[in-house]
């Protein structure tokens, strides 16, 4: 029982120590004067220090020079009073890579106490990556709406899966003359702009999208806001995710 207790042990050592070693954010623990004890592989790659060249320095090496100041005295505060001067599970900050490259960062902390002695653990994660994916998600959005102006194509999105939520292009808002800053689009209002004599026709296919899945393919005349009519080639697909 024993040697398997043991031998157990060993094992969640190992574990503990894979996953510091794989982990892609980086790992940096903190004596309570503020000195890095150690830190994981990571810190190499979004860093360009190894971690042994951070052992003794201070976090603060991490960070431009001049959020340093305000760090250190956050830190030394904390620990005569232990006051947080910020919320510990996530900080977004600047990141200095050894080249001078300043980046995106968040950063988190955690305490820990091992007999008498404190140390800290800091998550460092690089969220360059994900800024750049948001800044391209909105060039697109910005072409497709451009893209549509030019060509007098207007479209809409619903989003079935989180409660119906829709989205309307900025040329839906043109054709029907209306402004996005002044009317709400929800699951019924492209249906409100199709003429009396359209709707029952458009209602139908709707109704068979949602209970069917059919996409639909019509021409009809829609009325804007200001009362004028024109003719639309309207056409719809359905995009699947998951088992939704």
């Amino acid at each position: 029982g024993a040697m398997e207790s043991a031998g157990k042990q060993i094992d969640d050592e190992e574990l503990r120590s894979a996953i510091f070693e794989a982990a892609s954010d980086v790992i940096v623990v903190l004596d309570e004067g503020g000195l890095v004890k150690f830190a994981n592989p990571a810190l190499l790659q979004v860093f360009g220090y190894a971690p042994a060249e951070m052992v003794g320095e201070t976090i603060e090496k991490l960070q431009p020079e001049a959020l340093r100041a305000a760090h250190a005295h956050g830190f030394s505060r904390y620990i005569r009073s232990s006051v947080k001067s910020m919320d510990w599970r996530r900080v977004h900050t600047t990141g200095l890579h050894r080249n001078g490259t300043e980046f995106p960062l968040d950063i988190s902390f955690t305490e820990v106490t091992v007999g008498k002695l404190r140390f800290f653990a800091a998550f460092l994660r690089d969220v360059s990556p994900w800024q750049k994916a948001q800044q391209e998600s909105q060039r697109s959005k910005k072409l497709l709406d451009a893209t549509q102006s030019l060509a007098c194509i207007g479209g809409w999105e619903e989003d079935t899966a989180n409660g119906n939520r829709v989205y309307w292009t900025e040329q839906m808002y043109r054709m029907l003359d209306l402004q996005p800053d002044g009317f709400t689009p929800d699951a019924g209002s492209a249906l409100q702009f199709v003429a009396p004599e359209f709707r029952t026709l458009m209602k139908v296919a709707l109704d068979k999208e949602t209970s069917e899945g059919v996409p639909h393919d019509l021409e009809l005349v829609m009325v804007t806001a200001r009362g004028r009519r024109f003719w639309v080639h309207s056409k719809s697909s359905l995009v699947m995710e998951g088992n939704v």
